[in-house]
């Protein structure tokens, strides 16, 4: 099982010493583990296993017979009689007489050491916690006793906060089994289903992980056991009041008339079911224990807790919300309060709540008011999309589709919230836009807003051409109709496209949306300052970037738009490292990341945005895990700008990590995509520099060079300085690998030069790495290491701290001259050939010995300095080319 094999290492080492204890909860792989354990520790030994239930408890000797069921005769007959019939009697195998118990523990003692005589014995003690205590007694006694001649692995269930009772093993190896890591958790799903949500919907629990990666999400039988184990010894009563409030306080409880919750509290803290928050505040920590216990509830008992809820809320919201579900009759006035309290919800950055109270208030809309029910539908239908409810979305916006008392604007309205709740399925999306198209016919204000998003959808599914075209269509309609607003938002949509084409025009068709008199703030995300400090990133001025985005950031608190700061938190991640910013980007990409995933939406984008900061200022594994989920994510909605986005992101993982050849499939695939997409502008994604660096050092050089050149091309067409200087030090690299060093060296001093003056830390700093390594190369020991301080110090400055790692391992020679004082005298002279390129056979050759003892050499000189292929070596090793010259 993913995550456990440092646990299992821990396990095998403690059987040496003694008996070996795992714990968990239900459904952490405690009987794998034990099975794994005693695959790996008795390949010739005998095994005796037993794996006790709740019913054998009680039963004495029962264990004990488990473990002795299918001993063959011969070891009974090396029993002296008395200890012998005692064993038999005690399993059930003869049954007269008292039994004798001194002879019973001294021939269990016999009979083990009979059976370890030539190798251990391994006793496997599945759910232990149902041992009998007369089989317990017995192997403790047996267990401080045999020595060498028998080893004891147990597992024991064991409720999350909770010890173990197994103290009879003492001393033992105890080991808990933890949570999975989400890296766990990716590796256990291998692409089937969104690791990030599965891993926080299930705590990391693993049986729950599965559960749920295989139900899509819904609570299968073995899942809900799982969960209602967690809930045994608790008082559903005050449980459900903290479900169904989401968050309350002790106090809180004791208002709604539970008498003494505080029991059930402390208990539900102790084993994890519940969290206290920094105000005092309990809630689940596990989102599905608190829907388990809602779905199990009594519904005369929801409604009396709903309405206690109501009574003691002092917010609107959270009180319209439990007053709704306490009162299921439609009712003019309750509606009216549900619809205020959407509206309060919506304000305050809250959409989710904002949809389930907009679509409560038009379930309570009287029969007779079929208006102001389709007026609520539809508010709530978009405030669903917002939340990333599609279901919800759909839902509500059929139904004003097919109300008769809709107006027109308002079925419009209704489609272009379908297509939302499409999430770019295309042929689906395409449907409802023909019908929305159709609905608007020759009313410009209502067609401008259906081809803005059209094209925009366009742009989403990577037809970029199709969506220029459809936004220059949308300007132009918005500008008849004088809607300022959706006329902004197309030209700035269309400078962006414009950028991604190549065309030249982006910057002019940005001033003529600056130029549109707006009498009323446009949306921030997609609008001028936006666009500004897209266009500003990608030809490279990193100041005028920054304060276009914090001008936009301050604007989104003012006003309170949560849903803004996400969808810019990407952008703004992306400027911060180009600036060299690390450590305020990844504080950025967090908080985008913890907001997406409060409200479901723009997931793709933030885990791409937190991928991205890990990687370049954080932890590669963690940036790998997040740029995997945010491919999941971004591939099914069909997003293919975040799917390039993310699968690069990976790729730089990789390079952080100093693993070109995990980092070279994902690059490879972000370049095929981008070719497919027609972009032409190498600014627009940032990756082929890293694409031709991973693909020169895993020796992919011809290909390589092919990527480099039309890189090249199009950035000198463009004018794009920063693009063309990350070319010049992938274009060295190629050259120092090629061991043309002179003119690697010419082109990583031209690409530092640039990159210095851009102001772009990082990539000053890597570019440094490679001119350190050039020096080396060049035997100018002084200079090399002058050169590699600075790319480290470069990067500690940034905040680039896995950079700064690799920066800090190529510069500690004290380090490498230990590792290469462990090889042999021959390991040392094939090291050296090889990494200087020669051939398996030209160094057999050249030193006299057998291929296979080249083969087994390198092998044993890659485990030793803790490399993967010959262009690590030859990184690892100083002038590697001289011994090809002597």
């Amino acid at each position: 099982m993913p995550g456990r094999a440092e646990i299992l290492r821990c396990a095998v080492a403690g059987l040496t010493a003694g008996p070996v204890l795992l714990h968990g909860p239900a459904g952490y792989g405690r009987t794998t583990m034990l099975a794994e354990l005693a695959t790996r520790t008795a390949q010739r030994g005998r095994i005796l296993r037993a794996a006790p239930g709740p019913a054998d408890a009680a039963v004495p000797w029962t264990t004990l017979a488990d473990l002795l069921d299918e001993l063959p005769p011969q070891p009974w007959q090396l029993l002296a009689e008395p200890q012998r019939s005692a064993l038999r009697q005690a399993v059930r195998r003869d049954h007269p007489g008292t039994l004798d118990r001194l002879a019973l523990r001294l021939g269990f003692l016999a009979l083990l050491r009979v059976l370890g005589a030539d190798e251990p014995v391994l006793l496997v003690l599945d759910d232990v916690q149902w041992a009998d205590s007369d089989s317990v007694d017995l192997l403790a006694f047996a267990a401080r006793r045999t020595g060498q001649a028998a080893r004891v692995a147990a597992a024991e269930l064991v409720a999350p906060g909770d010890a173990p009772l197994a103290t009879w093993l003492s001393p033992a190896t105890v080991l808990e089994l933890p949570p999975l890591t989400l890296a766990e958790t990716t590796d256990l799903l291998r692409g089937q289903g969104d690791p990030v949500a599965l891993h926080q919907a299930a705590d990391g629990h693993p049986r729950l992980v599965l559960e749920l990666s295989q139900s899509g999400g819904g609570l299968t039988e073995v899942a809900k056991t799982l969960l209602r184990q967690r809930l045994d010894r608790l008082d559903r009563a005050v449980l459900l009041r903290i479900a169904l409030a989401g968050r309350i306080t002790v106090s809180l409880l004791h208002a709604c008339g539970q008498t003494e919750p505080e029991s059930t509290v402390d208990t539900a803290l102790r084993t994890g079911v519940l969290a206290r928050e920094v105000d005092g505040a309990l809630s689940f920590r596990l989102p599905l224990l608190a829907d388990l216990v809602v779905a199990e509830a009594d519904p005369a008992q929801l409604r009396q807790a709903h309405e206690e809820l109501a009574a003691v809320s002092s917010d609107p919201v959270e009180q319209a919300r439990q007053l709704a579900r306490a009162r299921p009759t439609p009712a003019e006035d309750l509606a009216r309060t549900l619809a205020a309290a959407a509206g309060s919800a919506r304000q305050r950055g809250l959409p989710a709540a904002a949809a389930e109270l907009g679509a409560l208030a038009a379930d309570r809309t009287p029969v007779g008011q079929p208006r102001a029910a389709v007026a609520r539908r539809l508010a709530a239908a978009t405030d669903a999309v917002t939340a990333g409810a599609h279901e919800l979305a759909r839902t509500l916006a059929a139904a004003v589709l097919t109300c008769p008392h809709s107006t027109r604007k308002q079925r419009v309205t209704a489609c272009l919230a379908l297509v939302d709740a499409a999430r770019h399925t295309r042929a689906t999306a395409e449907r409802i836009f023909r019908r929305a198209l159709a609905e608007a016919s020759g009313e410009p204000a209502l067609e401008a807003p259906v081809r803005l998003r059209h094209a925009v959808h366009a742009a989403i599914g990577g037809d970029f051409t199709a969506a220029a075209a459809g936004l220059a269509r949308a300007a132009q309609l918005a500008h008849t109709a004088g809607d300022q607003h959706t006329e902004v938002n197309a030209r700035c949509s269309l400078a962006l496209c414009q950028v991604v084409l190549g065309d030249p025009a982006a910057e002019d068709t940005l001033a003529a949306a600056v130029a549109v008199p707006v009498t009323e703030p446009v949306a921030l995300h997609g609008g001028v300052g936006w666009t500004a400090a897209r266009l500003h990133l990608f030809a490279d001025r990193l100041p005028a970037a920054r304060t276009e985005l914090a001008n936009l950031f301050e604007l989104a608190e003012e006003r309170g738009e949560l849903g803004e700061l996400v969808a810019m938190g990407w952008s703004a991640t992306e400027v911060l490292l180009a600036a060299g910013r690390c450590g305020q980007a990844r504080q950025r990409a967090v908080e985008a990341l913890r907001q997406a995933e409060s409200t479901g939406t723009d997931l793709g984008p933030a885990r791409y945005a937190a991928a991205l900061a890990e990687a370049v200022g954080g932890d590669p594994a963690r940036a790998a895990g997040l740029a995997a989920a945010g491919l999941a994510t971004a591939e099914a909605d069909g997003d293919q700008a975040f799917v390039l986005r993310n699968l690069h992101a990976l790729g730089l993982a990789g390079l952080a990590a100093g693993d070109p050849a995990a980092a070279l499939e994902p690059l490879r695939r972000a370049g095929g995509l981008e070719t497919e997409l027609a972009v032409a502008d190498p600014a627009v994604f940032g990756l082929r520099a890293d694409l031709a660096e991973a693909l020169v050092v895993t020796g992919a050089q011809a290909e390589a060079t092919e990527v480099l050149a039309a890189a090249a091309e199009q950035a000198q067409r463009l004018g794009r300085r920063g693009v063309l200087a990350t070319l010049a030090r992938a274009d060295g690299i190629r050259l120092l690998l090629a061991q043309q060093t002179e003119q690697a060296v010419r082109a990583l001093e031209s690409a530092c030069a640039e990159q210095a003056a851009l102001g772009q830390p990082v990539q000053y700093g890597r570019s440094l790495l490679w001119l350190g390594i050039a020096a080396r190369r060049r035997r100018r020991r002084a200079a090399a290491r002058e050169t590699l301080r600075l790319a480290h110090r470069t990067f500690l400055g940034a905040g680039a701290t896995p950079w700064a790692a690799r920066a800090l391992a190529v510069l500690g020679e004290d380090q490498e001259q230990a590792a290469c004082g462990a090889l042999t005298g021959l390991e040392h002279r094939i090291a050296r050939l090889v990494a200087g390129g020669a051939t398996n056979r030209e160094v057999a050759a050249r030193l006299n010995v057998s291929g296979k003892t080249v083969e087994g050499a390198l092998t044993r000189i890659y485990r030793k300095l803790a490399v993967r292929s010959r262009t690590e070596l030859a990184l690892r090793l100083p002038d590697p080319a001289a011994e090809l010259g002597r």
